[in-house]
């Protein structure tokens, strides 16, 4: 799992740090047909994972996905995803119109409330560093060096997940500015999405 994100941050390097978005992605399963219900989950882990089973949800996911701390960044992102995917006929819904705030949620009254909500897929949205900038280094003699300063970038590690097998099998690595990245993401994700045959074609382009 790990390899497969830093794959994706080569990658996303090499396209150039200084543009205000960059997105690159990496398909494990390809769409057998369009993604047309999905539940956001938005929290931030320190982890990769490979499989949200129950020791992923037990360690990293409890608590964290509905807490207090996050709930209106959480509110945020979730609405920039509502915005954008329901131009695509996705019906989205919000985790936090599921899981009420703070309430302990063990990992199989998580997968009978997914379940009943009857969605496609689970769009997890990991923030991974915020308040950075990727810099080449002055180093000349590797001209793909690069270092991490303050700054006004963020990070995201994206997951469509298959509610049945409850692996991923779409990632999404992103870099954006601060500014509105909740918004910028949300678009992200609707392109490549849409470009990568997941979701439908919007009705008015």
């Amino acid at each position: 799992m790990q390899n497969i994100f830093t794959a994706l941050i080569f990658a996303l390097l090499l396209t150039g740090c200084a543009s205000a978005v960059n997105t690159t992605t990496s398909t494990v399963q390809a769409p057998e047909k369009h993604y047309t219900s999905i539940m956001t989950l938005v929290a931030n882990i320190d982890a990769d994972f490979s499989q949200l089973d129950s020791t992923t949800y037990e360690k990293y996911f409890k608590g964290k996905f509905n807490n207090l701390e996050q709930s209106r960044y959480r509110s945020q992102m979730e609405n920039a995803l509502f915005s954008a995917l329901r131009e695509n006929q996705v019906q989205v819904i919000g985790s936090s119109q599921v899981f009420k705030v703070n309430d302990s949620v063990g990992y199989s009254q998580f997968l009978k409330e997914v379940q009943k909500a009857g969605v496609d897929g689970i769009l997890f949205v990991n923030r991974k560093y915020q308040g950075i900038t990727l810099t080449k280094t002055n180093d000349t003699n590797d001209a793909n060096l690069y270092t991490e300063q303050d700054g006004t970038r963020v990070v995201f590690h994206s997951y469509l997940i298959n509610p049945q097998t409850l692996k991923p099998v779409w990632y999404a690595n992103t870099t954006a500015s601060y500014d509105m990245a909740e918004s910028t993401l949300a678009r992200q994700l609707q392109k490549k999405l849409k470009q990568q045959n997941y979701i439908n074609t919007p009705l008015v382009q």
